[in-house]
């Protein structure tokens, strides 16, 4: 019902070109190998009893004890896509536009070799790096690194400065790594409050200098006004009919952020939940103040 969005699918679709051009960075015929394994196990999680199947699945490993088999293609179907976005580039539009690319490779916790943080045969080097000691850190890692190269590629085109960029997460990642590298060390609450810190970042048309942090309450709702500020004059969210608006700091609030721990809770009908009382906190101002945290919605 949308003429003017056009949409294209670069998730899993450029895996098997990337490893083309990088056979050094990924076992050959690892698809091939893995299919014909695969097959073998999937047999028997057909053959074995209804409650054993989800252990034979094993999360889609398959019991394999082989992380280049079991996981590493899954991170290239979306890595190859961040790696790609120069190629899939180009500076012929003469219109204004708006692109949003949505990617995976931070849900992975792959491991990559360092210092560029690239798919390997074998990874080494890992105890030269500080950040070694974070689990999930090689995806963001890659992430940020990859960003930046399309960053370059654009200012070498001429299209930073006259470009509004904004990078958001869904969720923080909600571990205790999370917890140690941004929250109080006598953070007093039993739930990790990181998991409701996802990232943030806007580069603003012609912006120029050092990365600033702004500890201003603000969640990825935000992004829609932070997109049509000063290009959509009064804008409306076309399903809801409602106005999209900034909102001052001092009158923000998140009332009703859940804690629960059980991602699908129960309810009555398919799109209603039941969640506990305990499982609410209102949260306004800074994040990274516990005083800031009310249980309940307010």
């Amino acid at each position: 019902p949308h003429p003017q969005i056009t949409r294209h699918n670069v998730q899993r679709k450029y895996t098997d070109l990337w490893v083309k051009q990088n056979p050094d960075k990924v076992k050959p015929n690892i698809t091939s190998n893995a299919l014909k394994r695969n097959l073998v196990w999937f047999s028997l999680f057909k053959a074995v009893p209804l409650p054993m199947r989800d252990s034979v699945y094993d999360d889609g490993g398959w019991w394999s004890s082989d992380n280049q088999t079991s996981d590493i293609m899954e991170f290239i179907d979306y890595y190859s896509a961040l790696d790609f976005l120069p190629e899939l580039t180009d500076f012929t539009g003469e219109t204004n536009a708006f692109f949003s690319i949505v990617n995976d490779t931070t849900h992975s916790g792959q491991k990559l070799q360092p210092p560029e943080y690239e798919p390997a045969m074998e990874i080494t080097n890992k105890k030269k790096s500080p950040v070694e000691k974070y689990r999930s850190v090689d995806g963001n890692i890659a992430m940020f690194k990859r960003l930046g190269e399309w960053i370059e590629y654009m200012k070498e085109n001429g299209c930073y400065d006259n470009t509004r960029i904004i990078v958001v997460s869904d969720h923080g990642i909600g571990t205790d790594e999370g917890k140690e590298l941004d929250f109080p060390a006598e953070w007093p609450m039993s739930y990790n409050p990181d998991h409701n810190h996802p990232l943030l970042f806007v580069k603003d048309f012609n912006a120029k200098g050092k990365l600033v942090i702004n500890n201003d309450f603000m969640t990825n709702a935000d992004v829609p006004a932070i997109a049509f500020k000063g290009i959509v004059e009064n804008p409306v969210n076309p399903f809801t009919g409602k106005e999209i608006k900034d909102v001052p700091p001092e009158e923000k609030k998140a009332s009703g952020i859940v804690i629960t721990h059980n991602w699908r809770p129960g309810g009555n009908g398919l799109y209603t939940f039941k969640v506990p009382e305990n499982d609410w906190y209102t949260i306004k101002g800074n994040l990274f103040d516990f005083n800031n945290w009310e249980k309940g919605i307010k």
